[in-house]
């Protein structure tokens, strides 16, 4: 649910619709999850306030969570942004290559940080924002996937695995299970999933129910498999974690809700 004011003190309460326009599809019967607002006196009470996260259902304590581990990591991804590196092979540029992950690696042995991400890695990456170009499995010829686990691993550093999907969800989907076998193979306890652009098929928005059911299904695929999950581009914050302990992080500061008369959809970032 989101809110839209009115005037003064009128509130208007919205679900961001299906293409559509339906806001809620079912098959059969439907329980609602809660619909709460909380009132505060300034921001930092909001963000104090346990009510959203208490009304969610505690986790299942006859499952094993010993996997998850919250950390602090570096990684290859924001050389990326300032055009110094590159993510895909393009220019000569390309970030994720083996020789580099280990230097990373070793970086975070040597300083006593826990994890590192690496970007980039899969092909794919010159077309993004085209339709089903990322191919989750497939490392470029200069990243060595494997190796790069092995190493990791000698160095007692967590290698955080990474799904960027470009918006592209069904594709994403269709090979999502594949994926997270590949990394579970691997040792990789913890995963960063982005969305960044346009959801697809068109029409469809970050905060909408098909992005709540999609989401839901990475982070249960996720938790069969003893990996925590990091989303990027994600829906808003509504206390699952409580209930799905592998729920690690939401990077996101505001969301775009998509509905028509509000937000703009930003456009694409076009790579360095």
């Amino acid at each position: 649910m989101t809110l839209e004011r009115l005037d003064g003190y009128r509130l208007k309460s919205n679900l961001v619709p299906w293409p559509d326009g339906i806001l809620v599809r079912s098959a059969g019967s439907l329980q609602s999850p809660w619909r709460a607002i909380i009132v505060a006196d300034s921001p930092g009470e909001l963000v104090e306030s346990e009510l959203i996260l208490s009304l969610n259902t505690p986790r299942d304590r006859s499952k094993n969570y010993s996997y998850i581990e919250p950390m602090n990591y570096v990684g290859i991804w924001w050389s990326m942004h300032l055009g110094i590196e590159t993510w895909g092979m393009e220019g000569g540029r390309h970030g994720a290559t083996t020789e580099n992950a280990k230097r990373y690696i070793d970086f975070a042995a040597a300083n006593n940080i826990r994890g590192v991400l690496v970007e980039g890695w899969n092909t794919g990456w010159e077309s993004w924002y085209q339709d089903d170009n990322f191919d989750f499995q497939t490392p470029y010829p200069d990243f060595d996937l494997e190796e790069v686990a092995r190493y990791a691993q000698e160095k007692g550093v967590a290698l955080i695995g990474h799904h960027e999907t470009g918006g592209q969800v069904l594709s994403y989907e269709e090979n999502l299970e594949a994926a997270l076998d590949l990394y579970q193979s691997l040792g990789v306890k913890a995963i960063k999933t982005g969305y960044a652009g346009q959801m697809r098929p068109e029409g469809h928005f970050h905060q909408g129910q098909f992005m709540v059911r999609h989401h839901q299904r990475v982070v249960d695929e996720a938790a069969k498999r003893g990996i925590m999950v990091n989303i990027h581009e994600p829906i808003k914050d509504t206390g699952l974690r409580r209930t799905y302990p592998n729920l690690m992080t939401r990077e996101a500061s505001a969301a775009w809700s998509g509905m028509p008369g509000r937000a703009e959809i930003p456009p694409p970032i076009p790579l360095p």
